[in-house]
């Protein structure tokens, strides 16, 4: 990681792991042991990783870890105007992202969320893609008028935190949000690709 940054998923994000995204174990020999999906809940999933059965003649075993996330501390440089009605390009940090619309989100009273019986901002977003082996997740928290006090976001679909995807939309919710003049971001999840390969010691009763 680098300066600023801190963990928020080994694997997955959020260690949510399975299939692209879980870990994996080799020996000496070549066998691949891939991670074993866990229900998150049953152990703290985060941090321990379940393998298939090693081979009784494994002596080294190498750890592939395929990405990690880790939270930004970076902001947006500069806030943009709202309403956005054309795309607007703004750097967060090292990445440069789009704010392509935003618009009010009437009032859902059919949810069964609290929050989303509320007015919001809908946002739609360009978040760049790859630039090299990093990409943004999530913009992260949300500065309205410059501050995030009593503000929030959700999103408009549910994100595989297995495999996920950045997100294009996001509605902001709080009493300030519809009446905002700048919008901005700070502390944006970024997806980190490797892979790293850390080599294990294996001790065997004789």
């Amino acid at each position: 990681m680098g300066d600023g940054e801190c963990c928020a998923g080994i694997g997955g994000y959020r260690g949510h792991r399975l299939g692209p995204t879980a870990l994996s174990l080799s020996d000496e020999s070549g066998r691949v042991y891939m991670e074993r999906w866990q229900e998150p809940g049953r152990f703290d999933h985060a941090t321990l990783a379940l393998f298939q059965p090693l081979h009784p003649e494994a002596r080294e075993l190498e750890l592939a870890v395929p990405y990690v996330f880790v939270e930004d501390a970076a902001a947006t440089t500069e806030a943009l105007a709202l309403p956005v009605m054309t795309p607007a390009e703004t750097r967060l940090g090292r990445y440069w992202i789009r704010v392509l619309a935003t618009a009010p989100v009437e009032a859902n009273p059919r949810a069964r969320n609290f929050t989303d019986r509320d007015p919001a901002l809908g946002v739609d977003l360009d978040l760049g893609g790859w630039h090299g082996d990093r990409r943004v997740l999530l913009p992260g928290r949300t500065l309205v008028d410059g501050d995030f006090c009593n503000v929030g976001y959700r999103l408009t679909g549910m994100m595989d935190a297995r495999r996920p995807e950045p997100v294009d939309r996001l509605e902001i919710t709080g009493d300030r949000a519809l009446t905002a003049e700048t919008l901005g971001f700070a502390h944006p999840i970024i997806q980190v690709r490797g892979p790293w390969l850390i080599p294990l010691g294996l001790a065997r009763e004789s």
